[in-house]
């Protein structure tokens, strides 16, 4: 995976590391990126995203992060 897009994505991640809150709340989103136990959930143009995993214990977590508006809109664009 050496797309542009996956390529952003990761160094969101890592630029993003801190300030996710625990969110037991279900959500739908227009964006699903996922791959095994872990998904990423987000709308175009809104200022949050939402991440979901299982931990090492076999535990379901989800967290949340309040985002610049519209700075994972990258995701949403065609290559």
């Amino acid at each position: 995976m050496n797309s542009n897009k996956y390529i952003k994505l990761i160094e969101w991640g890592k630029k993003n590391t801190n300030g996710w809150h625990l969110t037991p709340v279900s959500y739908i989103a227009e964006i699903y990126v996922g791959q095994r136990n872990f998904r990423l959930l987000y709308t175009s143009g809104t200022k949050g995203v939402v991440i979901g995993f299982t931990d090492k214990k076999g535990n379901s977590k989800q967290y949340s992060k309040t985002t610049k508006k519209g700075e994972l809109d990258f995701l949403k664009e065609r290559e």
